[in-house]
């Protein structure tokens, strides 16, 4: 009888002993079939396979796969160590262009006042909290467009009606 047939007459998980330095147990699926799992902090499957020598050779794969899996995870590690490093420097400078942006910020302003952009414009609530919800409200594009007289303003160049 192959393995694969003795493994559907298992209904418990059952202890084989010891692979690798982790525990070897057998565990029943829901398919009526079983599976083997490396037991230590974390659980490793492997599928049972036709053959004790595929099933042994699964075996040795997995155990393999984490090997190779604690090195990898070990690089990156270091490489995210060395980033964080790099990226907390750049966090901690100056921003670069500061004072252009603070300089376009104060010609914006200056643009908006010679225009009279505001004229028309209703006031929005400092907060934007509505008071019977107690939720932060966005002003719609409604509220932010329409004249104190409820007409919205047309388009520069246009007269209103």
């Amino acid at each position: 009888m192959a393995i694969a047939d003795r493994s559907k007459l298992l209904t418990e998980d059952r202890v084989l002993g010891r692979f690798a330095g982790f525990d070897l147990l057998a565990e029943p699926m829901s398919n009526g079939k079983a599976q083997l799992c490396l037991k230590g902090s974390t659980r490793h499957t492997i599928t049972v396979q036709q053959t004790a020598h595929g099933t042994n050779r699964s075996l040795e794969h997995q155990v393999q796969k984490l090997e190779e899996t604690a090195l990898q995870t070990h690089d990156h590690l270091i490489q995210s160590r060395k980033r964080l490093v790099d990226l907390n420097q750049q966090v901690n400078q100056p921003f670069e262009y500061a004072t252009r942006l603070a300089e376009l910020a104060a010609k914006q302003q200056e643009l908006v006042e010679k225009l009279d952009l505001n004229r028309n414009a209703v006031p929005i609530p400092e907060q934007g909290v509505d008071k019977a919800s107690d939720e932060a409200t966005p002003p719609s594009f409604t509220q932010q467009s329409q004249s104190t007289d409820g007409r919205v303003p047309t388009r520069i160049g246009k007269k209103a009606a």
